[in-house]
């Protein structure tokens, strides 16, 4: 029976073309509008499935949907940023009013990366008026990221400018993201990325410059001008 499957096989994909002429007549148009399809979504600017109210008091409305979760439906700001504390750096939608997709990011929503405080803001402003919120450039797998940061100053916050636990490279780097700079960095890159240019240069030989231009366009959704110019990093480090 074997034997009878590999030839029977192997008669029918003899010829490439064969394949390619059933795909186009069978599967290819069928998949093209699938492919459309998750351009729009239905469920798309009407009440969150949460049914939270805004600050007016009228229903919060379901406009994000990320696009790196498997199959997330769209939901109102407060039901993104509360699914998305442990993953700071997918990619995200938001439904506009002539009816499609653009693209955002968690930081435009509202997300704050609190540093040793996730789920809660840090005790020390509590009473400040300033939150302190720092804009960096974060260097992920998928690409750039514009993100605002807050760190931890629980203790000695005098502490918080010296060089020690509580300073900003040390707390970027417990969080697993490497500063470019020990001076206010401004551009990290996580640890994932760079294990991944690790990889990638001693199997593909594969250099700095052409892995960042890689990283730019995987993640060229934002318009380029959106991200400031930061401090190249030294990825051969």
């Amino acid at each position: 029976m074997i034997l009878i499957f590999v030839i029977y096989t192997y008669d029918r994909c003899k010829n490439p073309f064969d394949t390619t002429n059933v795909f186009l007549r069978r599967h290819a148009v069928p998949m093209l509008n699938i492919r459309f399809e998750h351009e729009y979504d239905a469920r798309a600017g009407s009440t969150c499935a949460c049914g939270g109210l805004d600050n007016d008091g009228a229903p919060r409305k379901a406009l994000y949907r990320c696009g790196d979760c498997f199959q997330h439906p769209p939901c109102c700001g407060v039901c993104l940023l509360n699914s998305h504390i442990y993953l700071p750096f997918h990619r995200i939608t938001q439904w506009c009013d002539p009816g499609y997709f653009a693209a955002t990011s968690l930081a435009k929503v509202g997300m704050v990366i609190r540093l040793n405080h996730l789920e809660t803001i840090c005790p020390y402003y509590e009473t400040q008026r300033d939150l302190d919120q720092k804009a960096i450039t974060v260097i992920h797998d998928n690409g750039l990221h514009e993100v605002k940061v807050q760190y931890c100053r629980c203790g000695d916050a005098t502490s918080f400018s010296n060089m020690g636990e509580n300073s900003p490279p040390c707390a970027l780097w417990q969080a697993g993201m490497w500063p470019a700079t020990y001076h206010s960095p401004a551009t990290v890159a996580t640890v994932s990325v760079l294990r991944s240019f690790q990889l990638l240069s001693v199997e593909c030989k594969l250099n700095s410059s052409s892995f960042f231009t890689y990283l730019r366009r995987r993640g060229a959704v934002l318009r380029e001008e959106e991200f400031p110019v930061r401090p190249p990093v030294n990825l051969s480090a």
